[in-house]
């Protein structure tokens, strides 16, 4: 950190509304753990899925030995 003395002379509007960032930071937590939630559920659903089609696989391999 020896830049220390460069500081830029835009501040972030985040600096000046610190409770404003509190918020936004809320909101992108909200958000996040909705995706992550999501996310968990279409994983899920690809799960069951694959396990589907694995069956499906099994009992085609049975009627080939049947015949």
């Amino acid at each position: 950190m020896a830049h220390n003395n460069t500081i830029p002379n835009t501040i972030p509007a985040w600096c000046l509304h610190p409770t404003r960032k509190m918020q936004q930071q809320q909101l992108q937590k909200q958000q996040q753990h909705e995706a992550n939630h999501h996310q968990q559920q279409q994983q899920l659903q690809q799960q069951q899925q694959q396990h589907l089609q694995q069956q499906q696989q099994q009992q085609q391999q049975q009627q080939l030995n049947d015949l």
